[in-house]
This record gives C-alpha cells, structure tokens and sequence, in this order.
C-alpha cells in the first residue's frame, strides 16, 4: 500500500493544523464561546492560507476538511455544529504542540555510528559482496542467513537498528515493501530497545521522519509565532510483545504513538494519516505498526533463530532474548 501519497500527507496534515490554528487564533479574540459554525460569519472577510473562512458557517460533521482531500470532520471525531471553537483550539494546539519535541524526549538510548560499524563487523563474513566491497545486506530481507554449522551471534537492540538504517539507505524500488515504505517516509531508525513490562517480553522502536522541507513549504508565508510552534522531526514509537516458537520471533504491537502525544492523540493523526494516504481498507495505526513490526521481525529471522548454542546443541528458548543485558541472541541457520 505504499505510494507517493505517504510523503505528501505530512505536508496537509500540516497545512490542515496551520489553517485551523490561525482561525482559531482569530476568533478566539473577537467571540466568546461559540460553535464553529456559527461564529462563521465573524470571520467572512477573512482568508487564510488559501481557505475560505465564509464556509466556517457551513461546515457540518460530513464537511470535508480543508487540505485533507476526502477526509471528513467526522473522521477527526468532530462536529463543527456541536462543539465550540474553543474545543477545536484544545484539539489543534495540542497536536501542533506535539509536534515539536527533542529527540531526546522520546529516544534516550540513540542508535549511534558505533552500532552500525559493530553490526557490519558481524554480518561481514556471512553476507554476498554487492560490489566495490559494499555487502548486499538487503539481501537479509529476502532470504535467511545460512551458515555450514549453526554459529551463535549475539546482536545489541540498536545494532539492528543500525542495519535497518543501512537497508533503508540500500532501498528501491524493488526491494521489501514494507522497507520501502519506511524509505518512501524518509524514515530513520532512532533507537531499538528492548524492555519487560507483566512479565511479557517486549520491543521499543522510536522512528524519525525529517519534517523540515515540507514545514519549510507550508509556513513560509505564516507569522513566526505559528511556524515555531512546529518541529522538524516526526517521531514514531511502535511498542510490540515478544513470543518466539521454534525461535521464530513474532512481535505483536501493543502500542503506536506519535512524538509524546498520547494513544487516543496519536489514532487521531493517524486516522488522518491513513484517510489522507488512501489507506481505506485497513485501520491507519494498524497498517503502520504492522509495517514495522514485520521490517523487525524479518530481520531477525532471517539473521537467525531465538536461541542459546551450548556446545554445538541450540535451545530454542526466550532466555535469548535478554532484557537485562540488552542482547538479542541468534542461531544461523544451516545450509
């Protein structure tokens, strides 16, 4: 399902959140509590960012969203003839102040160069040459590691995140899908983590995607008051429970948000995301943390199976997965 909307719907979630913001900022002078419907024409003369504001009066739960092509307010969860302009600024200034954070704030434990050149270390003997001494390490995704004997390799959480990074940097058009898509989003990976929470076994993966172009386009002609309120980074942190069988791993994602919103803000962007991208057949933060979760686990796999060697025999077991210590312990699989 991935296609050239996926960078463009960034762009008018953007443009929708300036807009609105704009109107609400002038309304919110000159009227008390109202609905957005009817303050409309308190705002007749107005024009803001290409949107005219004599259709405020108008807009009804069905209305399409300005920018947002098919999308409606009722995909927002919104009624402009029942809630108040003061309901639609609490909405848009928390997810405009959402969208401004330090990476710092959502990926503590960051994927560094030394993670990339320890996983290259690693995988240096085991995967074909592409060329010019350059390893094929997209080759991973499409089929598993083999080795003559089962060899234990031992993988940090951000070293994998780090040869993600590098297979999206290799990717085309023909490769893995669900890679593509992360490339097609200018996708980098910020951390990998591992943690345990009931006892269950889990992955934390933090994505970011550089907002800075498309900001750049949509505020250039916006008071710089509204233009800062905008980050240039779009965080993505996909939370997933751990079960492995025969040490085939399988995350099963329990969790999807967007820089430090919360769930239900998070569904919000992400129904939008999804309406604006064409994603009509499945549920937009499903589709989007099934993508990720599949990139995880195909890596893993194919690197090798959930295990612990002890003297040439593997124990399939999820000890290997150490939370504690941060590893990921693999088996190669045989020729």
């Amino acid at each position: 399902m991935a296609n050239s909307n996926n960078k463009g719907f960034i762009d008018k979630l953007l443009k929708f959140i300036l807009t609105i913001i704009c109107i609400v900022a002038i309304i919110a002078i000159v009227v008390g509590i109202q609905t957005v419907a009817t303050v409309g024409n308190w705002v007749s003369k107005l024009n803001i960012n290409g949107f005219d504001t004599t259709q405020l009066s108008n807009l009804t739960k069905d209305s399409k969203v300005p920018y947002l092509g098919d999308v409606t307010f009722a995909d927002l969860d919104f009624d402009p003839q029942e809630n108040t302009v003061f309901d639609l600024a609490r909405l848009v200034m928390a997810l405009s102040d959402g969208l401004n954070v330090d990476q710092s704030e959502i990926a503590d434990d960051p994927v560094q160069e030394e993670h990339e050149t320890q996983v290259k270390d690693k995988l240096d003997q085991l995967l074909p040459d592409q060329g010019e001494g350059e390893k094929d390490y997209l080759s991973i995704l499409q089929e598993p590691i083999v080795t003559a004997t089962p060899e234990q390799v031992v993988y940090s959480p951000n070293e994998i995140g780090a040869l993600c990074n590098v297979m999206i940097g290799q990717a085309s058009d023909s490769t893995n899908a669900n890679l593509q898509y992360l490339a097609d989003l200018n996708a980098t990976i910020c951390q990998i983590s591992l943690q345990q929470t009931d006892g269950v076994k889990q992955v934390k993966i933090v994505l970011s995607v550089d907002i800075s172009s498309m900001k750049a386009d949509v505020t250039a002609n916006l008071p710089g008051f509204i233009a800062d309120r905008l980050g240039d980074t779009l965080y993505i942190t996909y939370v997933g429970n751990l079960t492995a069988n025969e040490g085939v791993l399988t995350s099963t994602s329990q969790q999807l948000v967007l820089n430090n919103f919360d769930q239900s803000q998070s569904n919000l962007v992400l129904s939008v995301v999804g309406a604006v991208a064409g994603w009509s057949d499945t549920n937009a933060s499903e589709y989007v943390a099934t993508t990720i979760g599949e990139v995880f686990d195909t890596i893993i796999n194919n690197l090798g199976k959930v295990g612990i060697l002890n003297g040439g025999v593997a124990n399939y077991t999820m000890d290997a997965i150490d939370v504690e210590n941060s590893q990921i312990k693999l088996i190669t699989h045989v020729e």
